[in-house]
This record gives C-alpha cells, sequence and structure tokens, in this order.
C-alpha cells in the first residue's frame, strides 16, 4: 500500500532518521544497550551468589557484558560468563547453571536463565526509555 507524505510532515519525518542516525551510531548503540541489561546483569549476580547457598566470589566476579558483536543488522550485547573472561581453568560456570553427572554428582543451580526471565522486562522497558530520551 503505498504512502504520500510532503510539506512538513517529510520534514519533521526526515528530521526523526536524522536524530534516529545519531541515536543508533555504533558506540552510542552500545553504550544505551550495555546501559539496559543492568538489570539482568544484578540479578544473574544475585542469583549466582545465593543460589541455593553462597557461592565463591570466582564465579560471581567473573559475570559482566561481553563485548558488542553486530548480528542480524542489531547489536547484541551478551550478559553472563564468557570463557574468555574466566580466570583460569577449571571453568565451571555451565556446571552451576546445568549440574553435572561426576565424580561427585551435583544438581543444576541455575543463575542465568531465572536471571533473564526475571529481569528482561525491566531492561526491555529500560531500553525503551533510555532510546526515547536520546531522541528527544
Amino acid at each position: 500500500m503505498p504512502m504520500q507524505i510532503t510539506g512538513a510532515e517529510f520534514t519533521a519525518l526526515a528530521q526523526d532518521f536524522e536524530r534516529l542516525a545519531q541515536v543508533v551510531d555504533p558506540a552510542r548503540a552500545t553504550s544505551l544497550m550495555e546501559e539496559a541489561a543492568q538489570p539482568i546483569l544484578e540479578r544473574m549476580k544475585a542469583n549466582a551468589s545465593s543460589n541455593p547457598h553462597p557461592r565463591s566470589g570466582r564465579l560471581v566476579g567473573a559475570i559482566n557484558t561481553g563485548p558488542p558483536t553486530k548480528k542480524n543488522g542489531g547489536i547484541t550485547v551478551t550478559v553472563g560468563v564468557h570463557r574468555r573472561d574466566w580466570p583460569g581453568d577449571p571453568y565451571y560456570p555451565a556446571y552451576v547453571e546445568l549440574g553435572h553427572g561426576g565424580p561427585h554428582p551435583a544438581p543444576p543451580h541455575p543463575y542465568v536463565r531465572p536471571a533473564y526471565d526475571a529481569a528482561a522486562p525491566e531492561a526491555y522497558e529500560r531500553l525503551r526509555a533510555l532510546l526515547d530520551q536520546a531522541l528527544k
């Protein structure tokens, strides 16, 4: 369905696109994404430090936001324990999240997925507010 925009409407639309292009600058977009991801990061650290009992500071200290990556025409920021940032061996964050079978079996103690499920709506709303503020 064709759409026709003329005069002041076109000028206003063009200005909105110019402002959006400034916001979507990779450095600015990365900053907004990292800021919006904070609720998930905080929840994940809280889960890792107390689910089901206090954990070592090594796991909690390794949880952070990863570097931004371009994916499907957008920018992605990850939250969690990134293997390249883990200090030495053994690498066990996945075994805490998913559990393991031996030699001393341990049940799963999820800290990643529950954090995402609980804090994603807040992170999304925060991102919307940050983008709205940036556009204004």
